[in-house]
């Protein structure tokens, strides 16, 4: 009976050891955790900028050689629209004059130079033989040397002053003859040797100082074929 109570009292003697022991420990963890309250409760925050500053890695570089862009590959078994050429638009088509209306055209660009003093017009659209001032040229500079010579006269640039076109009719020289405009009337058409193809202008010009006529003075202009273009071969006055 005696060893009993002893033991069971040597049991209690443990007991309170123990709880002794764990309240110890129980208040040293406490006292811990007091202790650091503010770093368990409120974490740094991160500075993102500075982590970012601080990132010292090297970016990766593509390799050399390597082809980045893919190819788009053609679905299989789709028709291809074959591409159809632009429809070629028909280029305009111009009627070629008559000789006799580019023979009227002619003969008025002579006599409108002629009134305008034009001398490189006048060579520029000259052949030769050349009829000019009852004489007959037959070297193209003699026809430039002849005309600064022609316009240079007072009393003759005097005459031409304020003239104008009244009138101008263009015909071929078989149609001239017919009229009566042959060699015997006019010599000079056998110097220039002209063929009934060739064309002969009338033009009628008035400079309005003389009221009651019609017409002060009359150029007769011929033209001669040089292949397929049309020359002045010269002109007479009357």
């Amino acid at each position: 009976m005696k060893e009993k109570e002893e033991d069971e009292k040597e049991e209690k003697g443990h007991r309170v050891e123990i709880t002794v022991a764990i309240i110890g420990l129980v208040g040293v963890l406490g006292t811990a955790v007091i202790s650091n309250i503010d770093k368990l409760v409120q974490r740094p925050a991160t500075d993102t900028h500075s982590s970012a500053n601080n990132d010292t890695r090297t970016p990766e570089t593509p390799p050399k050689n390597v082809d980045t862009q893919t190819s788009e590959t053609p679905p299989k078994n789709v028709p291809q629209t074959p591409e159809i050429p632009p429809k070629e638009v028909p280029k305009e088509v111009h009627a070629e004059l008559p000789a006799e209306t580019l023979a009227e055209q002619l003969v008025s660009q002579c006599v409108g130079a002629i009134l305008s003093e034009d001398v490189n017009t006048l060579v520029t659209i000259a052949t030769v033989p050349y009829f000019l001032n009852s004489e007959l040229l037959v070297r193209e500079e003699d026809v430039r040397k002849k005309y600064d010579a022609f316009f240079s006269e007072p009393r003759r640039r005097e005459a031409m002053k304020g003239l104008k076109i009244v009138s101008l009719t263009v015909k071929t020289m078989a149609a001239r003859r017919s009229e009566g405009y042959d060699s015997r009337n006019f010599p000079v058409l056998k110097e220039l040797t002209l063929s009934d193809d060739d064309f002969m202008g009338l033009a009628s010009l008035n400079n309005g100082q003389h009221p009651g006529r019609l017409v002060a003075g009359r150029l007769v202009i011929f033209v001669r074929r040089v292949g397929k273009e049309l020359k002045v071969a010269g002109f007479t006055g009357s």
